[in-house]
């Protein structure tokens, strides 16, 4: 059976938070390895599609529990990734 309303798992919004947790890494490494202007980009990108993904997920009745567990994690992995990433830079 198909799974519907708030326990759907592939939907727009999920996705694109999947993608957003895959840019977390990238972005640390950018950072740590001087490329500013890069990971500036990222975080840009990022901090973008985080905004867009709940403007779809509430306009588009798309809220998923799981979209309320990755949404969060990844906004927290960055600001992690950012503050990790300055230190090791000194």
């Amino acid at each position: 059976m198909a799974r519907t309303g708030i326990d759907r798992i592939w939907t727009v919004p999920n996705a694109i938070s999947f993608i957003r947790l895959i840019m977390v890494p990238v972005f640390l490494w950018l950072l740590v390895t001087g490329d500013d202007t890069a990971a500036l980009t990222v975080l840009i990108i990022a901090t973008t599609s985080d905004f867009i993904d709940g403007m779809i997920a509430r306009n588009f009745d798309q809220v998923t529990r799981l979209g309320m567990y990755l949404d969060p994690l990844s906004d927290r992995l960055f600001i992690a990734a950012s503050v990790i990433g300055l230190a090791v830079r000194g």
